[in-house]
C-alpha cells in the first residue's frame, strides 16, 4: 500500500481492511495456514514412526486452528474466506522425511514473518486485528521450535 493512501486512510478513519489489496492478502493467510495444516497431515502420514507421526497430526492441528481463528476474524470484517482446492495426490513433496520436515519448518517461518509484517501495518487502523495477527504468528514461532525438534531427532541419511 502506497504511503499517501495509508495517510489518507488513517485520516478518514477508514479500516485497512477495506483495501481490497489487504483483504487478498489476509484471505492468501488463511488459505496458506489451511494448506500448511493440510500438508502437515500428508506428511504426517509419511512419517517414519509414530512420535514424528503424532506431533505432525498435532501440528496440522494446530494450523487448522489458527486458520479458523482467522477465518472468523476475517469473515466478522466481511472479508470472504474460502478452503484450498484439494491437491492431486501424488508424490510426497520431498525425497525423505527429513527434507518434508525441513520443507515444513521453512513454510512455517515465512508464515510467522509474513504475519508479523502484516500485523505491524494493520495493527495502525485495525487494532484487534493485528493483535490477533501478531498472536498468530508468535503461536507459528512455537510450531516452528517443535519441528525444530523433530529435524534434530531425524536422520537426515535416512530414505523413507
Amino acid at each position: 500500500m502506497r504511503w499517501a493512501r495509508r495517510l489518507r486512510d488513517l485520516a478518514l478513519g477508514e479500516s485497512a481492511t477495506c483495501s481490497p489489496e489487504i483483504q487478498r492478502e489476509l484471505a492468501g493467510y488463511h488459505l496458506s495456514l489451511q494448506d500448511r495444516a493440510r500438508r502437515m497431515a500428508e506428511h504426517a502420514g509419511l512419517a517414519p514412526n509414530t512420535t514424528c507421526e503424532v506431533e505432525l497430526r498435532s501440528l496440522a492441528a494446530d494450523h487448522e486452528r489458527l486458520a479458523d481463528r482467522l477465518g472468523k476474524a476475517l469473515a466478522e470484517r466481511g472479508i470472504k474466506v474460502s478452503t484450498p482446492a484439494l491437491r492431486e495426490v501424488g508424490a510426497p513433496s520431498g525425497p525423505n522425511h527429513w527434507a518434508r520436515l525441513v520443507e515444513d519448518l521453512e513454510s512455517i517461518r515465512q508464515a510467522r514473518s509474513d504475519l508479523l509484517e502484516a500485523a505491524t501495518r494493520i495493527g495502525d487502523t485495525d487494532p484487534s486485528l493485528g493483535e490477533l495477527l501478531g498472536a498468530l504468528s508468535r503461536e507459528c514461532e512455537a510450531h516452528a521450535v517443535r519441528v525444530r525438534g523433530l529435524i534434530a531427532r531425524a536422520d537426515p541419511q535416512a530414505l523413507d
